[in-house]
């Protein structure tokens, strides 16, 4: 993470993560009101946490947290569980795009004037001609609710749609905010450290949402307003995010435009040229009991966002996760002698696993 950057947003990049962003900022319990099943989803975050929670499934999609849509690749009523994945920005920044016919011209007209804004971070907006991947601009999710817009975020990976939903009734923000998904950005109030700025009940879903790159932004386009809604009005009654700071309720949410911290994290974000250096200095500790291993390394790149390690009790067994996190050491328990491995990774990828001295066991445990 660059420093110099003073203020960037809570990103998630995940290729096969797809969020929709509520228009008007819907509140949950007004999204979910066509027909649809509950059934549980969890999804690992790019740096290494899960989120998890009850979503609706609505055919091919999980709608979450009132306004986040996920494939729903899983047979129904069972977990979706989406692997954490790398490549979902945009080809130099150009983001071919088609409207579905069923969309109005005027619609059609408020969606492209949206787009104006995030060219300041150097994208280009292109009519599909024959690319693969494209965002195709469809009508409101739900038929019977104009206000709910959203859209799919970073660029999908194949045979997963880029979608963006345009409801005829939804604001200038709420398109803006929309292409914000498309390139890339998460919720600003759904960002790790929000518990510190805001008190909401938005953000259900368990771990991280994402990584934050500067300070918390209450002028990020990304952010919700204040107040929740009813029959896509605003409900001043209902407060649904609290700033703790005692700022005014008006203050935040009902920009327009992109702020400077908004361009700034989608700038940093297509500029990680490559992906890091596998870490050095491997190690493994028993650590005084049973199989209580410590394992720690060094980072050999400035460009790490998290950290993947994996194990292996034997040489016939497959490798399977042992840690995922920000952090250059782990606890682990083990069983018996187990190998281990770690690779490092951002928004473009991972490293080569760097192998670690394997873990041991011991039938004792002097530590008090």
């Amino acid at each position: 993470m660059e420093a110099s950057l003073s203020r960037l947003k809570s990103l998630v990049v995940l290729a096969t993560l797809s969020l929709l962003g509520g228009c008007l900022d819907a509140a949950p319990e007004e999204a979910v009101t066509e027909a649809g099943e509950q059934v549980p989803y969890s999804f690992r975050l790019p740096d290494g946490r899960h989120a998890s929670g009850v979503g609706v499934r609505r055919g091919d999609t999980i709608l979450v947290d009132g306004d986040v849509v996920i494939p729903a690749d899983a047979p129904r009523g069972q977990v979706t569980q989406l692997a954490n994945a790398a490549h979902n920005l945009w080809p130099s920044q150009v983001i071919p795009y088609e409207f579905d016919p069923a969309v109005d011209a005027v619609t059609r007209q408020k969606v492209l004037s949206a787009t104006g804004p995030w060219t300041q971070a150097g994208f280009s907006f292109q009519p599909r001609t024959s690319e693969s991947s494209y965002v195709r601009i469809r009508t409101a999710y739900y038929s019977n609710q104009q206000w709910v817009c959203g859209a799919t975020i970073g660029l999908q990976p194949p045979n997963v749609e880029n979608a963006y939903y345009a409801g005829t009734a939804c604001r200038t923000r709420d398109y803006v905010h929309e292409w914000g998904h498309i390139i890339g950005l998460f919720h600003e109030h759904c960002r790790n450290d929000r518990d510190q700025y805001v008190i909401t009940s938005q953000c259900s879903t368990v771990g991280a949402a994402g990584y934050e790159i500067g300070p918390y932004d209450f002028d990020s386009i990304m952010h919700y307003d204040a107040y929740g809604r009813s029959n896509g009005n605003i409900d001043y009654s209902n407060v649904i995010i609290q700033p703790r700071d005692g700022r005014s309720l008006d203050s935040f949410g009902f920009n327009d435009a992109p702020s400077p911290g908004d361009l700034e994290a989608v700038q940093a974000m297509y500029t990680i040229p490559t992906r890091p250096l596998a870490p050095v200095g491997v190690s493994t500790n028993w650590d005084g009991c049973y199989g209580r291993n410590r394992v720690s390394w060094t980072s050999a790149s400035s460009n790490v966002q998290y950290f993947e390690a994996q194990k292996r009790p034997n040489g016939s067994s497959p490798w399977t996760s042992a840690y995922s996190g920000a952090a250059t050491s782990f606890i682990i328990n083990v069983t018996a002698t187990t190998r281990l491995q770690v690779r490092a990774c951002n928004w473009v990828g991972c490293s080569a696993y760097s192998e670690a001295p394997v873990a041991t066991y011991y039938n004792l445990c002097p530590v008090p």
